[in-house]
């Protein structure tokens, strides 16, 4: 299932490379690579979380706000 989503998100990733707006392309990938990468500590076991929120980039942490 985690799989599944990971690959429809990189779908959503590579249709917004289409978007002749500079701003509109930007806006899509930064707030889809925020639900990425929340959706993916919400499937995370409890004793990983904070691991993974840990080494996360800043980029990350930003996309998720």
């Amino acid at each position: 299932m985690l799989t599944d989503i990971q690959h429809r998100f990189y779908n959503i990733s590579r249709i917004m490379d289409c978007v002749s707006c500079d701003k509109c392309r930007l806006n899509g990938k930064v707030q889809t690579r925020g639900l990425a990468n929340t959706l993916k500590v919400l499937f995370l076991p409890d004793s990983r979380k904070i691991e993974i929120l840990k080494q996360m980039s800043p980029n990350d942490l930003v996309s998720m706000v």
